[in-house]
């Protein structure tokens, strides 16, 4: 057996494009519109300045999509707010993110890989 460490975001986005194609598929009905809808946030740093928490580009491809909402669920919930920066979608965002993020992740288990039990290690052969 092999063990997959890592993910390829580009293969499961062509995947995604493949089963659903970006521009036909229901995101409102999704469960995490949220990660392509979502503007980055300004947020200020120690001298007052604004800095955005990731890029400014609309989410057009699952790729991109991919590629951001993971990050975005990463460094807003997982890593928190360690410098106590004033950000105020710390509080309410930070539920909609864990919803939004399983939603995803059933999506990509059970949607793309027909694998709905991913809380357990998916082996391939």
């Amino acid at each position: 057996m092999k063990k997959i460490e890592g993910v390829n975001w580009q293969k499961v986005a062509a995947i995604a494009e493949d089963r659903c194609p970006f521009d036909a598929f229901d995101f409102a009905a999704s469960g995490f519109a949220i990660f392509k809808e979502t503007a980055p946030q300004f947020l200020v740093d120690e001298s007052g300045e604004l800095k955005w928490d990731s890029d400014d580009e609309p989410i057009d491809s699952w790729d991109h999509l991919l590629r951001r909402s993971y990050a975005q669920l990463r460094n807003n919930i997982a890593h928190g707010n360690k410098a106590r920066l004033p950000s105020a979608f710390t509080y309410e965002r930070t539920g909609k993110f864990l919803e939004a993020g399983t939603k995803l992740i059933d999506f990509i288990a059970a949607g793309l890989f027909d694998h709905p039990n991913w809380e357990l290690p998916i082996e391939f052969r």
